[in-house]
């Protein structure tokens, strides 16, 4: 359990009362501060990832404003939380207003602050649609009924790269920045893993190893519209052109593919043709 503390002694307290009469709330401005930059830190490998204040817990304009200046919104779900939004400088996509049993009023002023609405069900768009036109944005929850039980276990991922000269990882995102490319006589490689945590506590880990030296054509590949060859037809975005039914058995200077369509004189690969294609 962590521990808890406050941020003054007894001494402090006493004279604190003496000059505020009782009773009356102190909060911990550099916890607050702390603790939410915690929170966003955490999801920082969700790149539009933003946390909202439920205003209801703390209806505090003080601590509203502490919370805006770390990029926190507000969550709200009644008029009274709206005007404290208005009156503090938080506006548009930085409130989300979702209430139970609400007056068209309360909707009406909240897309009047440009907030995002949202609805209990989908079956209040036909309520709004009676009283008003739509916001451009609008929420609805949305029950997820005996799927909740099946539903994903995963609480979360991260990746490892075995250390290397070549490449380095994002252990939150997965992604591979290349700094060299090695060659094959090499084998220069690393081992990727994935490791997943589940709900359960079962910890899930997968490896793939990830080589650092360009792909050599081999017999049956796919060659593709940008030039390159590949096993599978996904190892390109670009459109398979031909498979290659022969190489230059020497140094692989060339090869040969046969075409899966009739495409006359237009030359293939990464650099420009006569006629302008690529």
């Amino acid at each position: 359990m962590n521990k808890k503390t406050v941020p003054f002694n007894e001494e402090q307290i006493r004279s604190i009362i003496a000059k505020y009469p009782t009773p009356f709330h102190i909060y911990d401005e550099k916890a607050i501060v702390d603790n939410v930059r915690k929170l966003i830190k955490a999801f920082d490998w969700a790149y539009d990832f933003k946390e909202y204040f439920a205003v209801k817990a703390t209806p505090n304009p003080y601590i509203m404003r502490l919370l805006q200046k770390e990029g926190v919104g507000a969550d709200c779900s009644s008029m009274a939380e709206l005007e404290l939004c208005d009156k503090v400088g938080i506006k548009g996509h930085d409130i989300v207003f979702s209430s139970n049993d609400t007056p068209y009023a309360e909707f009406k002023r909240a897309m009047e602050l440009g907030a995002l609405v949202n609805l209990d069900d989908i079956s209040m768009i036909d309520f709004m649609e009676k009283r008003g036109p739509l916001p451009e944005w609008i929420c609805a929850r949305y029950n997820p009924g005996p799927l909740l039980k099946g539903g994903n276990d995963i609480i979360g991922i991260s990746w490892q790269m075995n250390s290397n000269s070549f490449a380095s990882i994002d252990s939150k995102t997965g992604v591979i920045t290349v700094n060299e490319v090695g060659s094959k006589e090499n084998d220069d490689k690393a081992t990727v893993t994935a490791t997943i945590s589940l709900s359960s506590d079962k910890v899930i880990t997968s490896s793939v190893d990830v080589h650092f030296y360009k792909y050599e054509c081999q017999l049956g590949d796919y060659l593709f519209a940008d030039g390159t060859y590949g096993h599978e037809l996904g190892d390109s975005e670009t459109s398979p052109v031909g498979v290659v039914f022969y190489l230059e058995p020497i140094y692989r200077r060339y090869a040969l593919a046969v075409a899966l369509n009739d495409y006359g004189s237009r030359v293939w690969g990464l650099y420009n043709s006569a006629d302008g294609n690529n």
